[in-house]
């Protein structure tokens, strides 16, 4: 399990006469990768020559291009120079052995993003440790790092206000916690 995507799973069993019908091997194909459009995260699956084979809706909205574009070459041009070769050297180690490596980025465009990408290889059963496929997952992390840089913003702040309270307390004379509750909460935001 990936971040939630079953990738490698075991065969099932065929089913038996008893069981549900089948679909038909094209429905139910269509089925399994129009289930990948409905992922909160972007995905992608690139083959052992680093040839994209599949590339959920996420992924092209989050990446600002067209299917078609992704499966003629994953990298798009909104990265910077320097960012599209770090991606490009972890697809080339991961195809080379099977690992995990994150990466974050930001896409530059109309509407810019900050990218998380996690790619993932494994080697298939009885390739005698040939990575067949890499996966990567995509999230757009700029609301997450904006809300934590305001939080530590936050966090500073208050502690120079803590700082500055406490040096006028002792400024004063005085110098247990119980005198700097009342100066603090005359100062404190409402």
């Amino acid at each position: 399990v990936l971040q939630g995507i079953v990738v490698v799973s075991r065969p099932l069993p065929d089913p038996q006469p008893g069981d549900a019908p089948s679909l038909p091997a094209e429905v139910a194909a269509s089925v399994q990768l129009g289930a990948g459009d409905h992922l909160p995260i972007g995905l992608l699956l690139l083959d052992s020559e680093g040839d994209v084979v599949f590339v959920n809706q996420m992924a092209v909205d989050l990446l600002g291009t067209d299917r078609d574009s992704l499966l003629d070459g994953f990298v798009p041009a909104g990265f910077a120079a320097v960012d599209q070769e770090e991606i490009l050297a972890i697809l080339h180690r991961l195809r080379a052995a099977p690992g995990r490596e994150s990466f974050t980025a930001a896409l530059l465009g109309d509407a810019p993003r900050l990218l998380s990408a996690t790619f993932v290889s494994r080697a298939g059963e009885g390739t005698g440790g040939q990575v067949q496929f890499v996966v990567v997952t995509l999230e757009d992390v700029l609301e997450v790092y904006a809300a934590e840089l305001a939080a530590a913003r936050f966090v500073a702040s208050q502690d120079a206000a803590m700082r500055a309270a406490a040096s006028l307390v002792a400024k004063q004379g005085r110098t247990g916690p119980q005198d700097l509750w009342p100066l603090l909460a005359r100062h404190a935001p409402e």
